[in-house]
């Protein structure tokens, strides 16, 4: 049985408000099942600049510093861009070419948070760890994080394992041993984690359970899990469901709680005889109670329920034409856990035609609508956009949003207005 190692050291520095500088290191050893031992030791350095408040774009340069005699070289230079499109979502793209060829890298970030602890600030995280491949089922690591912010300074142990016992399962376990520094005090942080994933033929779940105790100038317990699955009932029929659940109770303000609740479930239908329908049906249950200390003060309690359908149809070979309707009904309440909820009632709806320019370029037009009942705001726009196919499943597009509002009710905040990164992905 083969067997890996690998030290990882990391180091970042942001200097002028917009750029920002890191390198690290990484020294693999390798125990091939043949026998014998090889060694590669890499080195890495990044500089991006923030554009925009949004958009950051940087390159890297990785080069080998130490090689087993008959390794080949491992150098890589990369550009790459990153920007965000709303709050929690950012899309990246990058390419990259070197001795062992070239790629393109396309990917989205969503940092869904369910803790109500949402304080942001400038930091520095510097991390020591290293993994290693005991055997083919199970990979340990552990890793030291050392922390410094403006307003508190910390240490952070991190220890676990991922074990798969079979080919479709995986098991992952961690926990991290902290201690936060802030003017208020020392606050120890005990985190622990429980993961499952499960990819089958027609099926596949993943699972995440997380306890978080916060003792010291923080008095905190909260639990979550995420939950997500996605079925293939039949070659035309997917089913796709999402739970994230979340309940905190902060001590020190006796607090009664915190909680975070999001359900989705719907249904993806796509004619096997006649591929160029698809549609997508799907429902959102939200209900959330911020804790008293979140944001600004602006937060406020909300329940609802989404339901939405959208479209797409091909029409020859150069024409695509799509629709959505979407109809939130909901309620909120701005005091705090107390107080009458008031109802709100919200409809999109938008309809969309894209233009196959080339084999690989597409362009997109869509014009959008958004009301409010309640104050009877009315508001519509359009949002263009150019795409390119990067293969038969992915297309990366780059566009401008002309309203100030997005197809997602459950984070009806008007600031979607301006340039945004799409990715379309088919299966």
């Amino acid at each position: 049985v083969s067997r890996d190692r690998a030290i990882d050291v990391e180091a970042g520095y942001r200097f002028l408000d917009r750029w920002t500088l890191s390198g690290a290191a990484r020294r693999t050893t390798r125990w091939p099942a043949a026998g014998g031992r090889s060694q590669t030791t890499l080195g890495a350095g990044r500089l991006g600049v923030d554009v925009t408040p949004d958009v950051n774009v940087f390159g890297a340069q990785q080069i080998t510093l130490e090689k087993t005699t008959g390794l080949k070289d491992n150098d890589l230079s990369t550009l790459g861009l990153r920007a965000r499109v709303m709050n929690g979502l950012h899309l990246r793209g990058e390419a990259s070419t070197g001795d062992r060829g070239q790629a393109l890298n396309v990917g989205a970030d969503y940092a869904a948070s369910l803790s109500t602890d949402h304080t942001r600030l400038p930091r520095s995280v510097f991390t020591v760890g290293q993994r290693t491949e005991v055997s083919d089922q199970l990979r340990v690591f552990t890793e030291h994080q050392f922390q410094h912010e403006d307003e508190r300074a910390g240490l952070a142990q991190v220890y676990g394992f991922d074990y798969s016992p079979t080919d479709r399962t995986t098991i992952g376990v961690s926990g991290q041993l902290s201690e936060i520094e802030t003017d208020a005090g020392t606050t120890e942080r005990d985190v622990g984690t429980l993961s499952l994933s499960y990819v089958g033929d027609a099926a596949r779940m993943g699972s995440m359970v997380e306890y978080r105790r916060d003792i010291g100038a923080e008095e905190r317990r909260q639990w979550l899990t995420t939950n997500s699955m996605t079925y293939r009932a039949y070659e035309w029929l997917t089913a796709i469901g999402k739970v994230s659940l979340s309940h905190t109770r902060d001590w020190t303000n006796d607090d009664r709680g915190a909680k975070f609740v999001e359900a989705d479930a719907g249904l993806a239908y796509r004619p096997v005889h006649y591929d160029r329908l698809n549609l997508l049906g799907k429902y959102t249950y939200l209900y959330d109670l911020p804790s008293e200390g979140q944001g600004d003060g602006s937060a406020v309690d909300e329940r609802s329920h989404v339901f939405s359908l959208e479209g797409i149809h091909e029409l020859g070979h150069h024409w695509e034409v799509g629709a959505k309707y979407a109809h939130k009904r909901g309620e909120i309440r701005e005091d705090r856990d107390a107080g009458d909820w008031i109802d709100t009632n919200v409809g999109f709806a938008a309809a969309r035609a894209r233009y196959h320019l080339t084999q690989e370029w597409d362009g997109l037009a869509e014009f959008r609508w958004l009301r409010v009942n309640e104050t009877d705001d009315r508001r519509s726009g359009v949002l263009i956009g150019l795409y390119r196919s990067i293969n038969d499943n992915l297309r990366l597009g780059l566009g401008y949003n002309f309203t100030d509002f997005s197809d997602d009710l459950t984070r009806l905040n008007y600031e979607s207005h301006g340039w945004f990164i799409d990715i379309v992905g088919t299966y």
